[in-house]
């Protein structure tokens, strides 16, 4: 549930920052999904928007990742500063371990 809340606070910030209403759209749309445990999209705290792992439970085992996002351009380029690349790493070497028997 944290990841989920992670996301809904990131397409928040977003939305205020762009006044998109197909992001509003999706927003609810997200938010119409079911979530396993106890729901809460509340927003994240400060403390916890350095790291948020994302857990995965697979037939591998619960495999955790961070991700970093870029995005690319200047305030002044429109068209460049839309694009953002997430990219998901192990976050542990259980995680590490898992995908290298999958690769090699």
């Amino acid at each position: 549930m944290q990841w989920r809340a992670h996301l809904f606070e990131r397409l928040r910030r977003q939305i205020e920052l762009r006044a998109d209403g197909l992001l509003v759209d999706l927003l609810n749309e997200l938010r119409s999904y079911p979530a396993s445990g106890h729901e809460n999209d509340s927003r994240v705290g400060e403390d916890e928007q350095i790291v948020i792992p994302l857990k995965l439970r697979t037939a591998h085992g619960t495999l955790a990742f961070i991700s970093t996002t870029m995005i690319f351009g200047t305030p002044r380029d429109v068209m460049s500063s839309e694009l953002a690349i997430e990219s998901f790493f192990p976050a542990d070497p259980a995680t590490a371990q898992a995908l290298q028997y999958q690769i090699g």
